[in-house]
């Protein structure tokens, strides 16, 4: 009798199921077979439902019996993953691996109402292992791109999509539209979905500690998430408010503020990726100084920077060579997060603050740069 663990195998044997995802997922050929070799119970009353309880080393452990022809996938489907199956190191057996992303992906697109966090992150890395290199968790909340593609998968294998027979299973008959209420749950799943991914950059200091990832958009574009733990209370109200200078600054070399908000009780601030390198050793910035015309743009840039700070009545106080970037030649000044408006008092300050004006602060910094 051939059977298949269908998805979350990853912690098989060792742990039979976890507390989100619950049951173990399994495709066998034969439902009535499957039970009596398990000695499986059924765990409801509920007519056409294959939920069993199975005892493996006196615990009751819930099983999902799917079987050939009760539609939960295209019977053909249902049947090559049964032949197509491979075992895995924990002596078990788990469909092939394209197999595999495509029953996920089926599974999260048709038989959820949206898809969960998690499977974001896993359904990215099963898709980049099939050689999708474009492919991010920002990706999987587009329902248009998903069912592109199994519609190009199902077209070339010649499955259908099926109504499954057991009552229980959710059917989602909607298509995702572009609306506001839309995009806000597809941004608050991405945003989810990257935090269980390693962060770009991190740092801690009695105050707080701050996180950076990477963050792909629903539409495409890139961003960088920073995340804030306040580590007292009182520096809550201080630090939850990188947003207020970014939406003071004009136009120009500054970091672009897209959102901001509290997550968990801590602070979450969303900007404009930035695609370049900074101001610390490195060839890409031997090469900008060795031309006239770079030297000049960078000058020129970090100066408009103190004007433009200055103007609107704020002090960075963290200008320094990590904090600007080059990003197609011109710089961009980027973490806010120790700024004060003039004349505001802070009791926390930057641990290697030399100089609070940040315009004698930027002179010294071009100093350090162009004096290499």
């Amino acid at each position: 009798h051939a059977y298949g663990v269908r998805r979350n195998f990853g912690d098989l044997p060792g742990d039979m199921g976890d507390e989100e995802h619950g049951d173990i997922d399994i495709q066998v050929e034969d439902f009535d077979e499957a039970v009596f070799i398990a000695d499986a119970k059924p765990a409801t009353d509920t007519p056409g439902r294959v939920f069993m309880h199975v005892n493996v080393a006196d615990r009751d452990v819930p099983f999902d019996n799917r079987h050939l022809g009760d539609d939960y996938y295209d019977r053909l489907w249902q049947r090559d993953i049964l032949d197509n199956r491979v075992l895995a190191d924990g002596g078990f057996y788990i469909p092939a691996p394209d197999d595999h992303f495509y029953s996920l992906l089926y599974h999260a697109v048709i038989h959820k109402p949206q898809v969960a966090a998690d499977y974001l992150v896993t359904l990215t890395g099963l898709a980049q292992s099939l050689g999708r290199a474009e492919a991010s968790p920002a990706h999987f909340t587009e329902y248009r791109w998903m069912m592109g593609l199994l519609n190009q998968f199902f077209r070339a294998r010649g499955y259908e999509f099926t109504e499954p027979k057991d009552p229980s299973v959710y059917v989602n008959r909607r298509v995702l539209g572009d609306s506001p209420e839309a995009m806000e749950n597809r941004f608050q799943i991405i945003l989810e979905a990257t935090l269980m991914t390693p962060p770009r950059h991190a740092k801690r200091n009695q105050q707080f500690f701050t996180r950076v990832w990477r963050m792909t958009m629903p539409d495409g574009s890139e961003t960088a998430l920073k995340l804030i733990y306040p580590l007292s209370v009182e520096a809550r109200p201080l630090l939850f408010r990188e947003h207020e200078f970014l939406e003071r600054l004009p136009a120009g070399p500054f970091v672009r503020h897209l959102a901001h908000g509290e997550l968990n009780g801590n602070y979450f601030l969303l900007t404009r990726w930035i695609e370049g390198f900074d101001l610390r050793p490195s060839p890409e910035l031997d090469a900008l100084l060795a031309d006239a015309n770079g030297r000049a743009r960078l000058k020129a840039g970090c100066r408009d920077m103190a004007a433009g700070l200055k103007g609107a009545g704020m002090q960075h106080r963290d200008i320094r060579e990590m904090n600007i970037l080059i990003e197609d030649g011109a710089p961009v000044l980027i973490d806010f997060g120790w700024s004060v408006m003039d004349g505001e008092n802070n009791m926390y300050r930057p641990e290697n603050l030399e100089e609070p004006d940040d315009g004698l602060a930027m002179e010294q910094m071009l100093d350090r740069v162009l004096g290499r």
